[in-house]
């Protein structure tokens, strides 16, 4: 199976839609994660020449970028196992991509093909109305740990009265919706599990999001508040890189330590929170344990060297690079370092996650940055992040691979 980076946003052609209504968020990651979406129809036929197929879109979509993986299915006949499958698009215009097939084409394509923006290629394998257990792909160095969501229960989370928030927990182990082994955090730890806000009401009022991932790890950002100093709470979860070798806990699960505020406090925002002169372990970010490979899930938090700005979050730091960097007049980015319990033990890092080190925003929400110093072939997209109503930023690799 294909893996492969992308990002996804409100703003796709038919993307899934968020709000604080049962199962929504549910159903937007089954969406990204497993199926994806904006499944269209492409004009008949596909034309073939060579290795190169070039589809044209029945209606125009302005949202797909050259770059992104689609999946295209409908093709009958006699090439169809070519013309079918996940690829990584060109696009020529509003109405037209091409990609690469693996072998030559003996033509143009029969049948009604459809395409769709390709999910990551997780699979889904326990769910329940408003709940769903997700699993990602088999990624060498990683563990294969599952992702649980509530979103639907009258009692978890805790507000009886309202559906804005879903509950997260992962496990080890999953033998059905209901039962799974080593919990991440334990109920001890987190009695209802880590808080991912979806909104911040109960109608159908649709929220902006956006997530960036790839088979096996994938950070997401919903807006509840539609602000943006406000409700855009950095919530993740799978593998992330290990200093260690040969570490089979390295998974981790991130998002706020509390249901039911009316907004997310800094103190437990988990990896979005820390800073040089303020770094906190606050409850919302756990790993599946520690470095010594046993005993219960322990916590993590962030360590940025310079701040004040590069999340916008805690306190303020002398310790930055004023903007434009004045050695190069570039932006200057650094990858945070991931510490369990204390500042005395790293643990790793999170794959294609940078923050920058400036005393002022370089960018702002949905700039892509490209051609970064040692991030050759890096596109860093701008995605801004808050706690409590204080405006931060985190810059994501979409391009990949990581």
């Amino acid at each position: 199976m294909t893996n492969f980076v992308q990002m996804y946003r409100s703003t796709d052609l038919n993307s899934p839609v968020l709000s604080g209504e049962s199962g929504k968020l549910v159903d937007l990651l089954n969406a990204v994660l497993v199926t994806g979406y904006t499944t269209a129809a492409l004009t008949a036929p596909i034309a073939g020449s060579g290795t190169t197929a070039t589809a044209t879109i029945t209606a125009a979509n302005t949202t797909l970028e050259t770059g992104n993986w689609v999946t295209i299915s409908g093709c009958t006949g006699t090439d169809a196992s070519l013309f079918n499958g996940t690829f990584q698009i060109t696009v020529d215009s509003s109405t037209q991509f091409h990609y690469t097939t693996t072998s030559t084409l003996s033509g143009n394509s029969t049948g009604t093909p459809v395409y769709a923006k390709a999910g990551l290629g997780w699979t889904k394998p326990h769910s329940d109305t408003g709940r769903g257990a997700f699993l990602p792909q088999a990624v060498t160095g990683y563990p294969r740990f599952y992702l649980y969501m509530n979103d639907n229960s009258p009692v978890q989370p805790p507000d009886a009265s309202t559906y804005r928030q879903a509950a997260v927990r992962g496990y080890k182990t999953m033998s059905n919706i209901d039962s799974g082994t080593s919990p991440f955090p334990t109920a001890a730890q987190q009695a209802t599990g880590i808080c991912w806000r979806k909104s911040a009401s109960t109608d159908a009022t649709a929220r902006p999001w956006a997530l960036v991932g790839n088979g096996r790890t994938f950070y997401f950002v919903p807006n509840s508040d539609n602000s943006l100093t406000a409700g855009r709470g950095f919530c993740g979860f799978g593998g992330f890189e290990s200093f260690k070798v040969g570490d089979e806990n390295n998974c981790f699960i991130n998002g706020w330590a509390g249901f039911n505020g009316t907004f997310q406090s800094a103190a437990g925002v988990g990896l979005a929170y820390g800073n040089t002169i303020s770094f906190s372990i606050t409850g919302g970010a756990y790993a599946a344990c520690g470095l010594a490979q046993t005993g219960p899930p322990v916590l993590l938090a962030n360590f940025v060297g310079f701040t004040n700005g590069a999340y916008g979050l805690g306190a303020a730091s002398t310790s930055h690079i004023t903007y434009p960097a004045p050695a190069d007049t570039g932006v200057w980015f650094q990858q945070p370092l991931i510490f369990e319990t204390a500042l005395t033990t790293p643990r790793g890092r999170l794959s294609g996650f940078y923050v920058h080190c400036h005393s002022t925003f370089p960018t702002a929400d949905g700039d892509k940055v490209s051609g970064v110093g040692n991030l050759s072939g890096a596109s860093l997209v701008c995605v801004s992040i808050t706690s409590s109503s204080i405006q931060g930023q985190v810059h994501l690799d979409v391009v990949g691979p990581w």
